[in-house]
């Protein structure tokens, strides 16, 4: 199975924060890029909704996922 994870992510971010010039440019890219995400995650949260069997079930493990994956988001722009 693969899982989507967002440590490539939060390591782009990261280093575009941290940098002393501010690159506006890809701060705005990545700004639309995140934004751009959420309306994907909540389609599958409600996918895997209907589908998943149990919490335990494969559907179930990978609706916790985007559940974080989307909260993450959400803290993000915060």
């Amino acid at each position: 199975m693969n899982r989507a994870s967002g440590t490539a992510s939060a390591r782009a971010t990261d280093r575009l924060l941290s940098t002393r010039r501010c690159n506006c440019d890809d701060l705005l890219d990545l700004q639309r890029r995140v934004h751009a995400a959420k309306a994907p995650l909540v389609d599958a949260i409600v996918k895997l909704g209907e589908i998943a069997s149990s919490p335990t079930s494969a559907a179930g493990l990978a609706l916790t996922d985007v559940r974080r994956a989307l909260s993450a988001l959400e803290n993000e722009d915060g």
